[in-house]
């Protein structure tokens, strides 16, 4: 089974002119400065937002030629994990996480579920591999920055999806706990051979954990190739403003990522 997707966006949506082609159970992380075009692309992946033009395929379909309940359908085998979750504040983590589901329950299980959280043990389980089992009962407002995004993490690994998109999603979090998810992420994908797309501002992170990187600038695709195989002179290149800054203004994640090991 494959997961390509062609797609092409006018500028003012971020992207242009994006041909990617990415195989199912591939581990892929998309790199680039704020305002690249990363979060648009996961978004157009997870079919929140239609290409202006061309055409995209996902998980062996045509998601803007479906009609809107097969949409939803699709989107409920998609997992998507942003920046800032949307998780409701006054609601208690084990809801949240469950509600991953939603989209795969008949409606009476799922409004149920809100009165009611059906599978606990389940929810427990996925937040104890995120170090976040303590704060099960307790409500979305109560969590900082970092444990709301371990949250919106647990809420996809619950759903178990076959496409996982994460944008920026260990931004929040100390580098141990940021290392500590990101390795997890990778180890559940190729356990339940998911395709796992992420999005990150670390370079270090990106070429430790991702065998194929895909670098954005201005919209487009600057490269697209394996993680052992990137350049300094590419990743100068890709985070240089007009006039092409010396790396020692680039940003310190960039500066590091052009001597470590690659693994």
């Amino acid at each position: 089974m494959r997961y390509p997707t062609a797609g092409k966006i006018d500028h003012n949506n971020g992207l242009r002119d994006i041909d990617l082609r990415i195989e199912h159970g591939e581990r892929v992380a998309v790199i680039g400065s704020s305002g690249a075009g990363k979060s648009t692309l996961l978004r157009v992946l997870a079919t929140a937002q239609q290409p202006s033009a061309g055409e995209i395929q996902l998980l062996d379909a045509a998601p803007w030629a479906m009609n809107t309940r097969a949409r939803r359908r699709l989107r409920a085998r998609i997992g998507l994990i942003q920046q800032s979750p949307p998780l409701p504040p006054r609601q208690r983590v084990v809801t949240a996480v469950s509600a991953g589901r939603i989209g795969q329950w008949p409606l009476w299980k799922s409004l149920l579920n809100f009165v009611f959280p059906l599978d606990i043990p389940g929810v427990a389980r996925t937040l104890e591999q995120l170090d976040l089992a303590e704060k099960i009962f307790a409500r979305c407002d109560a969590l900082s920055g970092g444990q709301l995004q371990r949250a919106a993490i647990a809420r996809a690994l619950y759903q178990a999806p076959e496409l996982l998109l994460a944008d920026e999603s260990v931004s929040a979090m100390d580098p141990v706990l940021a290392e500590h998810t990101l390795a997890l992420l990778n180890d559940i994908s190729q356990q339940r051979n998911t395709t796992l797309i992420v999005s990150l501002h670390n370079l270090e992170l990106a070429l430790r954990f991702f065998p194929r990187v895909i670098g954005l600038r201005d919209g487009q695709v600057m490269f697209d190739k394996a993680a052992n195989d990137l350049t300094s002179e590419e990743l100068k290149q890709l985070y240089a403003n007009r006039q092409l800054r010396s790396t020692a203004e680039l940003p310190t994640s960039a500066r590091a990522a052009f001597q470590i090991p690659r693994c």
